[in-house]
């Protein structure tokens, strides 16, 4: 079976980067971001917040989950820290519980 890449923060700089890279050697890749602070806002990535329930089917598509998502603002991060903790913390435990769920590599 072939592998599918989920890529969380696919729009970011790294994110956007990789997704490219994989789509121009033929790998079955899909691309998420929330739009929230990206680089590269160009790229066609789905728009899903990684701390939602929606991100719940995009993992159980994918074989390999590479998750950059991360609120990388720092101007943000002091004004809204809750926030941005939810965004980078909570957000990243959500996936490696739903992961464990479905038995992916994340």
């Amino acid at each position: 079976m072939a592998k599918r890449y989920l890529i969380t923060g696919a729009a970011g700089f790294i994110g956007s980067h990789l997704t490219e890279h994989f789509a121009r050697r033929g790998i079955d890749v899909t691309a998420i971001d929330n739009y929230f602070a990206s680089t590269n806002p160009t790229r066609d990535a789905d728009r899903v917040d990684v701390r939602s329930k929606r991100i719940i089917p995009y993992i159980r598509r994918a074989s390999i989950i590479l998750h950059l998502a991360a609120q990388n603002s720092i101007e943000y991060s002091i004004v809204h820290p809750d926030d941005t903790f939810s965004m980078n913390t909570h957000a990243t435990f959500h996936i490696a519980k739903v992961c464990l769920r479905y038995r992916k590599a994340l």
